[in-house]
């Protein structure tokens, strides 16, 4: 039965890095928020994410994606070895002005 099973609470699987604001303190300006998240997520589970967990009035959202950068790794081989980095997505919360988000 239903009431045996108790309440199902779903939990995301991805995770947000904040990496900078902007503007917070402006009453004229909009605050603009940047985070890191894993390239499968999209502006509409971005804006999800923010609202339904955080409470968070978004009013745009804008992505990068960014491919992982190429390194060379040296050893003792004579041959240079090259690895790449993951790759990752950047994305640019808007907040409507004069929202206290920070």
């Amino acid at each position: 039965t239903q009431a045996a099973m108790g309440v199902k609470e779903f939990f995301p699987n991805m995770f947000m890095t904040l990496l900078s604001v902007r503007n917070a303190g402006s009453k004229t300006k909009a605050p603009l928020a940047i985070f890191r998240v894993p390239p499968a997520m999209t502006k509409l589970e971005i804006k999800e994410y923010l609202t339904k967990i955080y409470s968070l009035p978004v009013a745009r959202v804008n992505t990068v994606n960014f491919d992982g950068r190429w390194k060379r790794h040296y050893g003792k081989t004579r041959s240079v070895p090259y690895k790449s980095q993951k790759k990752h997505k950047r994305a640019y919360v808007t907040f409507p002005i004069g929202s206290k988000v920070m």
